[in-house]
């Protein structure tokens, strides 16, 4: 059984992490990190930091959070489901999380705007079908018939669909600094719809 922390425990994903470490080019954005660091800096010490997640901790400490303590040293892993690929259409998958607050800036995160300019990119591309889940779906069932993943979110973590989508073996497009790249995106779906298509003709 795991012994939880007496203190309050109080940490931050490595989604918002990021977002402290590498803030938008909006002013407002400058000053409410700065604001946010220098809360950190202060008011850490006096808390427990506990996350059930190594990515969670590495992410405290390489941050400066140094009392950064596991409740469980197990990563999230996922089951693999069983493919069925549909042979006449291409699936893409896309991630747009709710917010009842601020959908705004949940649409800002998640590159919603640059789902949009992707698609008109794409639009030639005969039988690609768009699925756009909010992360409360039944993802096993999803992952069953999914081509390709598109993640153009800013500033993200260490997201739990990417390693979920590398256990499945899906392909997917995703940039690890933050600054997602439309061109690269579309190149990719377009040279997995090309293989897709190509070698089930050539059957």
């Amino acid at each position: 059984m795991l012994e939880y922390p007496k203190k309050i425990a109080w940490w931050c994903g490595t989604d918002a992490l990021k977002l402290i470490k590498f803030p938008p080019s909006n002013l407002i954005w400058k000053v409410r990190i700065v604001l946010h660091r220098i809360f950190w800096r202060i008011f850490h010490r006096f808390f427990e930091h506990w996350g059930k997640s190594g990515l969670i901790i590495s992410a405290l400490r390489e941050f400066g959070i140094e009392r950064a303590r596991l409740i469980s040293n197990k990563d999230y892993l996922p089951d693999k489901v069983e493919k069925n690929l549909d042979p006449d259409y291409f699936f893409l998958l896309f991630y747009r999380p709710r917010s009842k607050s601020n959908q705004r800036y949940k649409d800002w995160v998640c590159g919603w705007d640059l789902y949009n300019t992707l698609c008109t990119q794409i639009s030639k591309l005969d039988n690609v079908l768009c699925i756009v889940v909010e992360g409360n779906a039944d993802m096993d069932s999803i992952y069953t018939k999914i081509d390709f993943y598109v993640r153009l979110n800013r500033w993200d973590g260490d997201p739990r669909m990417i390693i979920e989508c590398e256990v499945n073996e899906i392909p997917y497009y995703y940039d690890r600094n933050c600054i997602p790249n439309i061109n690269k995106a579309s190149e990719m779906i377009k040279e997995k719809y090309e293989k897709k298509f190509n070698s089930i003709h050539s059957v």
